[in-house]
């Protein structure tokens, strides 16, 4: 009668698989604001860079992203950078950016993300942020 009750119980509970948090599949840095010139002032162009991580064993396509917002919240600069990126094992990082010339001074949330295409978009990282400062 015990072992009928012990199975009982068994059968009553779902066993879900278990998932690997110890890789990453895809990762993303916080977008940084670069000029060449070394001057953050109007007038002069910027580059909004990132770097992408492939932490998987074969190539993978992406979309990249990258959005400035004002200190109002509002989209001021919206481009998107397509890709493919190399497996793991041959380099798997790959540094993207654009070219942003900002029109006014002020602070500025940079914003990136991943996709895996415009097509059939698959979302390959979390929104990574980060700040830049218009003189």
């Amino acid at each position: 009668m015990l072992s009928l009750a012990i199975i009982v119980c068994l059968l009553s509970f779902s066993i879900l698989p278990a998932q690997s948090q110890d890789f990453i599949i895809t990762d993303l840095s916080d977008p940084v604001l670069k000029d060449i010139s070394r001057h953050d002032t109007i007038g002069t162009a910027k580059f909004i860079t990132t770097t992408i991580v492939n932490g998987e064993d074969f190539e993978k396509p992406f979309v990249i992203i990258i959005e400035a917002r004002d200190t109002t919240g509002v989209t001021t600069y919206l481009q998107f950078q397509i890709g493919i990126l190399s497996a793991r094992g041959i380099s798997g990082i790959s540094d993207v950016g654009v070219s942003w010339l900002p029109e006014k001074p002020g602070k500025y949330e940079l914003r990136a993300f991943a996709i895996s295409n415009f097509t059939n978009p698959q979302i390959l990282t979390d929104v990574r942020t980060g700040e830049g400062i218009i003189a």
